[in-house]
């Protein structure tokens, strides 16, 4: 029998399986990856591969056990349409939401993000055009979900 079927179906799993590490993990678990291709019988280059994939899977699963909960702002016009948008950020890669000054957008979004699973693997970013914004909507969404600025939540000039 010979084993190459089986080895070839064991990289391509492999490969399926960066998906689920982080985003910053990605490039360099594609580069083990080719090289544990370019020569399946090498022990070490697969051994590499799989160790990295595990430890970035496990930081995974490790940010998505610490997620803190959601809840939403029910004053706030985006919470009327808050199940709508969570299917439509699970389902589509680009979601585009235009409201209201004052309706949530800033605030409630990233934490909709959160509800669809979003940033388990990566960060949830949020632009502000200005130093003091920035601060300010770190500092209101980590109160709301109850964390401190620079644990779940934090911001970047």
């Amino acid at each position: 029998m010979d084993p190459q079927p089986a080895e070839n179906k064991h990289l391509s799993s492999a490969r399926a399986a960066i998906d689920g590490a982080l985003s910053r993990d990605r490039g360099r678990l594609h580069g083990l990856w080719s090289r544990w291709k370019a020569r399946p019988a090498d022990a070490a280059a697969r051994a590499a591969f799989e160790q990295a994939l595990a430890a970035s899977r496990g930081r995974v699963e490790a940010r998505l056990a610490s997620t803190p909960a959601v809840s939403l702002d029910e004053s706030l016009p985006i919470a009327r349409e808050a199940t709508r948008i969570v299917e439509l950020i699970r389902a589509y890669p680009v979601v585009v939401i235009a409201g209201e000054t004052g309706s949530g957008k800033t605030t409630q979004l990233p934490k909709l993000c959160l509800a669809a699973g979003r940033g388990a693997a990566g960060m949830i970013g949020c632009t502000q055009p200005r130093r003091i914004a920035a601060r300010a909507v770190a500092r209101r969404v980590a109160e709301e979900l109850k964390t401190p600025v620079g644990a779940a939540v934090g911001f970047q000039v």
